[in-house]
């Protein structure tokens, strides 16, 4: 559970070992929601890529990336690990209350 107002900083890994690729989503509803990008493989990014966008990222094996999200409304998202393919790996709801 998340709490409305307060800002996550949430970190994705990829340590699949026989996947060559996948694509992290956070949606609301079927919507993209919106984070921003503030770290690769450990190394904070330059301001000039340390930006809001929809929030949807695309992972190889071994790779990390710290993103930030706020959400200003209670409700319910849903996080999905897919396959580079489209194959949804994973579906999770994430409540904000």
């Amino acid at each position: 559970m998340l709490r409305a107002g307060v800002r996550y900083r949430l970190r994705l890994v990829d340590i699949h070992t026989s996947r060559p690729s996948m694509i992290v989503r956070l949606l609301r509803d079927s919507t993209l929601v919106r984070w921003r990008a503030v770290a690769k493989d450990g190394r904070t990014l330059p301001n000039d890529q340390a930006r809001e966008r929809p929030a949807m990222q695309q992972m190889g094996n071994g790779e990390t990336f710290d993103v930030e999200f706020l959400s200003a409304s209670p409700g319910y998202l849903r996080f999905t690990v897919s396959a580079a393919a489209g194959a949804v790996l994973v579906s999770m709801p994430v409540e904000v209350r």
